[in-house]
């Protein structure tokens, strides 16, 4: 299944920018969610690498969903994309989604690879119509398979000097396959209530594929920070 679908490419920017939008909404007293992917891999307690990058690519679902639960509107979903109000789920699914209630969470369960952060080894361009990763390293031991921990809990923080909020989520993977892992790809895909779908608000291509050697253990965690103006 490929992670695009009549892909419009996501716009290449460098840290000045996300500084000046940042700046513009302190300035303009609207806060402007950010977030980072930062990315270890450990050999039991010995940190092996440590890598980081913006986390750019939040998606139509992620946006249509804010505007649907903001306003309880019942939507537009007959279609997905441009002009509709709308979800894809990862089954291709599209639907509206008007209850606060039936909004997807994005914590990942023990030994499940279908929600919550996920990782993959695919290498197609982000994109905003993105509802599914390109190649989802599936819960498992056997080639490009990583055994997915349950999230941790959700780590709060505000600073008052600045007003800013932080709050990360954060997944462990286990390699017990029998090869080395070299991860491309990463996402959030939320579970909705029931159980039945996944949607995708999220996917990052890594501008540093990283490698997980057999035997070692992969973090992901995306810290997402909001300033506010009072």
């Amino acid at each position: 299944m490929n992670a695009t679908e009549n892909p419009q490419p996501v716009k290449e920017l460098n840290e000045e920018d996300y500084l000046e939008i940042a700046r513009l909404g302190a300035k303009l007293g609207v806060p402007i969610p950010l977030a980072h992917v930062v990315i270890d891999v450990h050999d039991n307690n010995t940190l092996i690498s440590h890598y980081e990058q913006r986390s750019r690519s939040w998606n139509r679902n992620f946006w249509n969903l804010i505007l649907l639960i903001a306003t309880r509107s019942s939507g537009v979903a007959t279609n997905f994309g441009a002009g509709y109000l709308s979800v894809k789920s990862t089954d291709t699914t599209v639907s509206a989604l008007a209850d606060f209630q039936t909004w997807p969470r994005p914590a990942g369960d023990v030994n499940i690879s279908t929600h919550g952060i996920q990782a993959g080894i695919g290498t197609a361009a982000e994109s905003f119509e993105g509802y599914v990763l390109a190649t989802l390293c599936a819960n498992g031991t056997g080639a490009n398979q990583l055994v997915y921990s349950a999230a941790s809990a959700l780590v709060q923080d505000y600073v008052a000097g600045t007003k800013t909020w932080t709050v990360t989520l954060k997944r462990l993977f286990n390699n017990n396959s029998a090869a080395d892992i070299l991860v491309t790809e990463i996402a959030i895909t939320g579970i909705r209530v029931g159980g039945t779908k996944y949607d995708m608000i999220c996917r990052d291509l890594l501008a540093v594929p990283q490698n997980v050697a057999v035997g070692l253990q992969l973090t992901i965690q995306y810290p997402i920070t909001l300033v506010f103006p009072a």
